[in-house]
């Protein structure tokens, strides 16, 4: 493992020093299955219909190859990140809190907050397609449960 500087903070010895936070165990747990999810179903419901439809993939300007590849990688890209988000949200529930880590966990549950309120505010989205598509509550939890992770814990000099 890396050894790495937690921000000059000190920790009392064998005091939750194994303990992994839960907060960010469950947030990471989401966002990896989260990632899963997106890639084959959005694969299987939107990527594949579309690169099927050679009317949607033609009214574009330049190679209908070159559109297809890049309409395909840049989906997957998404679930890159959330495999990404989740990995960091691991070895954050591993580290003692510190300045730092507190930093990456705001970024992160504003990320996901910000995804959140843009699901509600994409234009022709209807409560109807919410209840089916409920990416924006897995967002919402992973944004909440981030917060959380540095909001409920005692970090050893709160003791």
């Amino acid at each position: 493992m890396l050894n790495m500087p937690n921000d000059n903070q000190s920790s009392d010895e064998g005091e939750g020093e194994d303990e992994m936070n839960p907060y960010f165990i469950s947030a990471a747990l989401m966002a990896f299955i989260l990632g899963i999810i997106h890639s084959y179903m959005g694969e299987k419901y939107l990527v594949s219909p579309i690169l099927r439809s050679e009317n949607l993939i033609s009214a574009l300007s330049g190679s209908v190859g070159l559109k297809k590849v890049a309409l395909r990688v840049c989906w997957h890209f998404a679930t890159i990140a959330m495999w990404g988000t989740a990995t960091t949200l691991v070895f954050l529930s591993s580290l003692p809190l510190s300045h730092t880590s507190l930093v990456v966990a705001r970024i992160i549950s504003l990320t996901f907050a910000a995804y959140t309120i843009l699901v509600f505010l994409t234009p022709g989205l209807r409560l109807i397609h919410l209840r089916r598509h409920l990416a924006w509550a897995a967002f919402l939890a992973i944004a909440v449960l981030s917060a959380l992770a540095v909001l409920l814990v005692r970090t050893p000099q709160d003791a």
